[in-house]
C-alpha cells in the first residue's frame, strides 16, 4: 500500500462516511460516532468547561483546510469559497489554537453545526484532490515559510502567535498531511467522544 492509498484510507475513518459516498449511519467513521444520538444543544454543552462538539468540528476542519490548502497546496483555503464564514455563523478566520476559554464558549454558541459539517465535509474533498495529485517525490517536500506566512496573512494564524513558525517550517508534506489534516481530527472526535459521555449522563 503506497502512501496516498493509506492516508485516504485512514483520512476517510477520521470523517463523515458522507465523504466517500456512505450515506446509511455507520459508526466505523469517528465523525459518525461522535455526533450520534446528540441534540444540538447537548453538542454546544462544555461540562466541566472542555470543548464543546461543536467547537472541535469547527477547529478540526478549521485546522484541516488550513493544512491541506494554505501549507500543502499552496492555494486558498475552502473557508473563501461560497461565503463559508456566513454560512457557519462565525466570522473569525482563525483556526482556534490559543483561544481563550470565553471565546470557545462563543463559537460553540453561535456555530450552525449543519453548516459545519457541510464544510468539514467539503474541506475533506479537497484534501482528498491535493492528495491525488502528488506525486511520489512530494511527500518529502519541505514546507518553506512562505507558505507559513501565508497563512498568516489569510488569517488562519493569529498575528501574535509565535509558535507556527519553528513549528511548520521545514516540515514535510507527509507530516502535515499525516497531523493537521488526520492525526489532529482523530485526536479532538476522541475528545468529542469523551464529552459526549459526560454531557448524555
Amino acid at each position: 500500500m503506497g502512501a496516498a492509498e493509506f492516508f485516504l484510507l485512514a483520512h476517510s475513518r477520521s470523517h463523515s462516511g458522507r465523504l466517500v459516498g456512505v450515506e446509511a449511519l455507520d459508526v466505523s467513521f469517528y465523525e459518525d460516532r461522535a455526533l450520534h444520538g446528540l441534540t444540538e444543544a447537548q453538542m454546544r454543552m462544555r461540562p466541566h468547561d472542555l470543548n464543546s462538539i461543536a467547537w472541535i468540528l469547527w477547529h478540526i476542519a478549521r485546522t484541516e483546510d488550513f493544512g491541506a490548502n494554505l501549507l500543502v497546496a499552496g492555494r486558498p483555503q475552502v473557508l473563501d469559497e461560497e461565503d463559508w464564514p456566513r454560512h457557519l455563523g462565525v466570522a473569525r478566520r482563525d483556526i482556534g489554537t490559543g483561544m481563550t476559554a470565553e471565546e470557545v464558549a462563543e463559537i460553540g454558541d453561535r456555530l450552525d453545526i449543519e453548516a459545519a459539517r457541510e464544510y468539514r465535509l467539503v474541506v475533506g474533498r479537497r484534501t482528498r484532490e491535493i492528495v491525488g495529485t502528488l506525486r511520489p517525490e512530494d511527500w518529502d517536500a519541505a514546507i518553506d515559510e512562505a507558505r507559513v506566512q501565508r497563512a498568516f496573512d489569510a488569517g488562519a494564524l493569529l498575528p501574535g502567535a509565535t509558535w507556527p513558525r519553528p513549528w511548520f517550517t521545514g516540515k514535510s508534506v507527509a507530516w502535515v498531511l499525516s497531523w493537521p489534516c488526520l492525526g489532529h481530527n482523530n485526536m479532538h472526535l476522541g475528545q468529542a467522544m469523551w464529552v459526549k459521555r459526560l454531557v448524555r449522563r
